[in-house]
């Protein structure tokens, strides 16, 4: 049974399309990360420095 050439090319089509937004929100979680990442170094130093002036 032949398979339909219109039917193959959609399901290629359906499939990029899934990759392309798979990598998308990949690529836009990795960016969240990095992001909280460098927020918590920030609170960190800033905490770390309040340390300090506690006791003087």
């Amino acid at each position: 049974m032949p398979v339909d050439p219109l039917l193959l090319e959609q399901l290629n089509n359906q499939q990029e399309y899934i990759n392309n937004k798979l990598e998308e929100r990949d690529k836009k979680l990795v960016e969240s990360l990095r992001a909280i990442q460098e927020t918590k170094k920030e609170v960190a130093a800033t905490t770390q420095n309040k340390w300090w002036q506690f006791w003087k």
